[in-house]
């Protein structure tokens, strides 16, 4: 991860209240690059991002008709360190064994590349508000 600006990080409880953060606007990312969360911390708010990424993506018309506003923003991603997207089928280890990314802009900024080491801050997660 090669980020060029300072972040501030944010000491917080949680994968789904860190995750909620960056839904609310009021932190960029949630970056906890190591195993330690499991499948269940992060399957109600993968699908909450979403579902907000489509509803921020699109304007429904009184006719209920869908209308895309363009390249404004892709939607909020939760995905491993790596930008892979997490699985969440029966057979799918509990373990989110390669971290957590959560953004709702700008995701590929934050991941980390194939050979990078795991980055450590100051507390084993954190949320960076830019």
């Amino acid at each position: 991860m090669s980020i060029n600006q300072s972040l501030q990080v944010l000491h917080v409880g949680g994968a789904g209240h860190k995750a909620l953060l960056v839904l609310d606007g009021d932190a960029d990312a949630y970056v906890f690059p190591q195993d330690g969360t499991k499948r269940w911390d992060t399957c109600a708010v993968d699908a909450i991002l979403h579902a907000a990424g489509k509803l921020l993506l699109t304007s429904v018309t009184p006719a209920g008709t869908c209308t895309p506003h363009g390249d404004v923003m892709t939607g909020g991603r939760l995905t491993d360190a790596y930008g892979h997207d997490i699985v969440y089928t029966r057979d799918a280890s509990h373990n989110n064994d390669k971290g957590v990314l959560c953004s709702m802009r700008d995701h590929a900024k934050y991941q980390l590349a194939a050979g990078d080491a795991t980055v450590t801050f100051s507390s084993a997660s954190a949320v960076s508000k830019v």
